[in-house]
């Protein structure tokens, strides 16, 4: 019984979404692949150009015990995957962005 316990047990925590799942997404996928891959989103979102597919993953072990999670993204433009990662990523590429064009 005691076996029995520890191996559901081990289970559990194996079974827990972890952001490793992220390092299987890829440039270009569709929203139906990253979904199979995943599973649903905790929300959708959109600012009229892209859809957010919003996750939350716990990024270790420990944490997914402790029932930590972590907001992380996927941006689809045009049904294809653009950029994922976890929130806040990419502001300051962005930014970086829109000062150098602003020199311009």
């Amino acid at each position: 019984m005691k076996k029995v316990i520890i191996g559901i047990f081990i289970l559990l925590i194996a079974s827990c979404a972890t952001a490793s799942k992220m390092n299987d997404i890829k440039f270009g996928m569709t929203k139906d692949e990253v979904i199979n891959l995943l599973g649903n989103p905790v929300s959708v979102s959109s600012d009229g150009i892209s859809e957010y597919l919003n996750y939350r993953f716990s990024e270790t072990s420990n944490e997914a015990f402790s029932d930590i999670l972590r907001p992380y993204y996927i941006e689809i433009k045009d049904g294809r995957v653009t950029k994922y990662g976890r929130k806040g990523d990419f502001q300051r590429k962005e930014i970086d962005i829109d000062m150098e064009l602003k020199k311009k």
